[in-house]
């Protein structure tokens, strides 16, 4: 898993080369919930088909490419005890496979006559799949009825290990309008949903599916609650995923309000995955605040099991991310206070040079120095060259520095 990440998250910045073993387990995903982040790597989806976390697939789900054959059973036999058959592993494939046949009349008959079990189904364990199907095989009217059925009973879905994939399949391909109605209820509950190892991944759903101008419930109460929800195992990755989708104007309270708690949520084994995540997503001024105040205590921050990961995010924002021009006197700033005094054998860059994670800070310094800092951070590495060679970590800077320098 990629140490940047929560979750969870789905994280694109897979550029690195030979990225560091992950230190901690802050946006460690839930397994057998969830649909994947945003993200995450949010963790696994509908029951493996949308999950990208590991585990095998459910056997229950068919999926596109399922090449087992059709269950050989009549379908007005089927229908007669629907509730019974959905639940059964093979009358649940039958359905599923005969739903995606996209035949209208049998659609419709399926659909008459579960409408009445759905909330049992989409708490079961094989009668969740077929329930998902329906609602993706659904017409418009259908969806009505069946957003209205989710609706009454969206909290307790969204609580569900089945049924959370039940309304992150209903976010998914219902209309703006439709979603609103299913969530109407769980606006009233966000942090209990947030708190919940299945229903956070309904209010990530959210974030990811629904107009980005209908989320400001979402943001309100993290907003609110920001200290807890920015360090809470489940919450980081819900903030994760506003800041990858909302605009930064909605964000613009959220985001001061964690970067305020940028000195605790930094040490935090799930808070240093948002500071992360404010580095690439935040607005400028949050950069510079960020990087300002982990600058503060740096060599603290670099020996924290945690925040060694932002102090490494700090210097890679600020060299290569979007707003680098912005934050080159940061980045030169921050680099200076790595380094220290040359010669001095105290410096934090001797420092760290020997310490389990700030070994990994030197070799980020090596690859993010540039010009004047860059040379000198070459000439004081050089002359600890014998020290170096006597340690694995002490090898591992030598390495990056052939690599850097020559």
């Amino acid at each position: 898993m990629d140490r940047y990440s929560s979750q969870g998250g789905r994280r694109s910045d897979r550029s690195r080369s030979q990225p560091r073993k992950q230190r901690k387990t802050g946006g460690k995903e839930g397994k057998g919930q969830g649909r994947s982040a945003g993200g995450g790597g949010d963790g696994e989806g509908k029951g493996g088909k949308r999950g990208k976390g590991g585990g095998k697939r459910d056997e229950g789900e068919v999926l596109e490419n399922d090449n087992r054959p059709k269950p050989d059973l009549n379908l007005a036999d089927v229908l007669r005890n629907v509730e019974e058959s959905c639940k059964d592993q093979t009358g649940s494939r039958f359905l599923q496979m005969t739903l995606k046949e996209r035949n209208p009349q049998e659609v419709a008959l399926i659909f008459d006559a579960m409408l009445p079990w759905v909330h049992k189904l989409a708490t079961d364990q094989f009668g969740n799949f077929v329930v998902q199907v329906l609602l993706g095989e659904a017409t418009a009217a259908h969806r009505e009825e069946l957003a209205e059925r989710l609706r009454t009973e969206a909290v307790d879905l969204s609580n569900d290990k089945f049924g959370c994939r039940v309304v992150q399949k209903a976010l998914e391909v219902m209309t703006p309008e439709l979603q609103l109605k299913v969530v109407s209820d769980i606006k009233n509950n966000v942090v209990m949903c947030i708190k919940s190892m299945h229903g956070n991944h309904v209010i990530q759903a959210c974030v990811k599916e629904m107009p980005v101008e209908s989320l400001d419930w979402v943001i309100e109460v993290v907003e609110e609650e920001a200290e807890f929800i920015c360090s809470h195992m489940y919450g980081c990755r819900v903030v994760q995923r506003l800041c990858e989708r909302c605009e930064k104007y909605q964000l613009a309270g959220m985001l001061s309000k964690a970067v305020s708690l940028v000195s605790k949520l930094a040490r935090d084994q799930h808070g240093n995955y948002v500071v992360q995540c404010l580095l690439q997503h935040g607005r400028v001024e949050d950069k510079k605040n960020i990087i300002q105040a982990i600058q503060s205590h740096v060599i603290d921050y670099a020996q924290n099991k945690c925040s060694s990961n932002v102090v490494e995010r700090c210097m890679e924002i600020a060299a290569e991310g979007e707003h680098a021009k912005e934050l080159e006197e940061c980045r030169q700033a921050f680099l200076r206070a790595l380094i220290g005094s040359p010669g001095d054998s105290q410096s934090p860059l001797r420092v760290l040079m020997g310490d389990k994670f700030g070994n990994f800070i030197v070799q980020r310094m090596i690859k993010h120095s540039r010009g004047e800092d860059r040379e000198l951070l070459r000439k004081e590495l050089e002359a600890e060259e014998p020290t170096l060679q006597n340690t694995p970590s002490g090898r591992h800077i030598l390495s990056s520095m052939k690599k850097e320098f020559e």
